[in-house]
């Protein structure tokens, strides 16, 4: 079920959080600059996202973006404009894959109980499900590269991590079963880039030959982002200059989220690690 990823040359990281496990060497990294693809205003500063592939129509893929009060928001890269998905108060997010049915999602409430979402109509709105699961409570998810069928990974308070087999009955009801071998978390939504742990904030790809500084730049009429405080990259399909996947990069500073083409992002990388070779 889980594999690293090397991606183009790129070395994956294996880790549960969303900033770099060490800042070595990175004072000495060369810097690539990049430019931002477009980018989605929200109500308030994204500390996290999770994705919901359209296995058929990709452009009817969607991101969900939760924020610094908690509050989920919804989002298809054809329109960038955003709607409220719940008002609750959340700390994290995760999906499945369901190949032909309405996406679902699931959110962590504040009393680390898992809360299930499912699209309830052709404009992609959401409604909260049934959720059947047993007494435990999760600090947390661990994120695939992609979200998996019938699979998500809840972190617990004791730091080890659980697969939650995922069933959707026919009434729209889920039922969630948490096996009882932890496995090692790898989150793969961060293969791609890492944040630095001490402030501000750099963002960095590693390779072969070591860090590599990104650096956000203004793209098109769209601002770049300087010191982006989260980070996230996905293979999901959506369409058009997204069909590679997206990186997506968040201020709490900033009530929007950038979006790069994963594809973009990875064939400059890949030429500036082609230039370097040949200096």
């Amino acid at each position: 079920m889980f594999r690293h990823f090397i991606i183009l040359g790129l070395l994956s990281l294996t880790a549960c959080q969303n900033s770099a496990s060490s800042d070595e060497n990175v004072s000495t990294a060369p810097t690539l600059s990049v430019r931002a693809t477009t980018d989605i205003k929200t109500l308030a500063p994204v500390t996290d996202v999770t994705y919901l592939p359209n296995t058929g129509v990709a452009w009817l893929s969607q991101i969900i973006l939760l924020d610094g009060q908690g509050r989920l928001e919804r989002v298809r890269i054809d329109d960038l404009s955003t709607v409220t998905a719940h008002e609750g108060s959340f700390k994290d997010i995760t999906a499945i894959t369901r190949q032909g049915a309405p996406g679902v999602f699931f959110a962590l409430d504040m009393s680390g109980r898992i809360k299930a979402f499912i699209e309830n109509d052709d404009e992609g709105n959401f409604r909260q499900i049934p959720t059947s699961a047993p007494s435990t409570t999760y600090s947390g998810f661990c994120d695939p590269a992609q979200p998996i069928s019938d699979t998500i990974i809840g972190l617990t308070n004791d730091g080890r991590s659980h697969p939650i087999s995922v069933q959707i009955t026919d009434n729209m009801s889920v039922t969630l079963t948490k096996a009882d071998s932890p496995l090692t978390c790898t989150d793969h939504s961060r293969d791609l880039l890492r944040l630095t742990q001490t402030a501000p904030s750099q963002l960095y790809a590693w390779r072969e030959s070591g860090p590599t500084r990104i650096s956000i730049e203004d793209g098109l009429s769209i601002a770049g982002l300087s010191n982006p405080d989260m980070v996230s990259t996905t293979q999901v399909k959506f369409g058009s200059a997204f069909n590679d996947g997206i990186v997506v990069a968040a201020s709490k500073d900033e009530n929007r989220v950038v979006i790069i083409a994963r594809d973009y992002l990875l064939e400059e990388l890949e030429r500036a690690q082609l230039s370097t070779s040949t200096e």
